[in-house]
């Protein structure tokens, strides 16, 4: 009885540990509610079970700047990874990082504060070594002794 009850308390920290929080919300050209542009800390924070929290930002080149779509969610593989794509009408801004609510901001990494860059292409990106490198290693030894000290209480009994 003491094993699955243990085995039972290990896989509920296991999920709880690798959920990823972003911001989930989209907007359109036509829709009014800018929230997911301007402020998306005002919309709930999804739990993800994906590998990635991503930004997707359209604009127009003429005129400069004008928001056509912004897209915020989570995914496991992201069709582009940080980059600025362009056509004759629109630029696409594309952001992916690990980090729990990463995805806010502008939707352009160069000029937010996340893990990703779109800067100088010799910079290597090392994951786990953003802002918050060592939350997953201090969060992994509060769950392993955590459970070590239930597995003593457990087999004590």
């Amino acid at each position: 009885m003491k094993v699955p009850l243990f085995l039972i308390l290990c896989a509920s920290f296991y999920h709880s540990v690798v959920t990823l929080k972003c911001y989930t919300c989209s907007v359109g050209e036509q829709d009014t509610d800018m929230t997911c542009i301007d402020t998306p800390e005002k919309t709930t924070p999804t739990n993800c079970n994906k590998k990635y929290c991503t930004t997707k930002r359209q604009e127009l080149l003429e005129p400069q700047g004008k928001v056509v779509s912004m897209f915020r969610g989570c995914e496991d593989t992201p069709e582009h990874m940080n980059e600025i794509v362009e056509d004759a009408t629109y630029r696409w801004y594309f952001v992916a990082c690990k980090e729990d609510l990463c995805n806010g901001g502008s939707g352009k990494a160069s000029d937010d504060n996340n893990s990703g860059s779109l800067g100088d292409k010799s910079t290597i990106l090392v994951p786990g070594t953003g802002k918050n490198g060592s939350k997953s290693i201090q969060t992994s030894f509060v769950v392993i002794a955590t459970l070590f000290i239930v597995n003593l209480v457990i087999s004590n009994l």
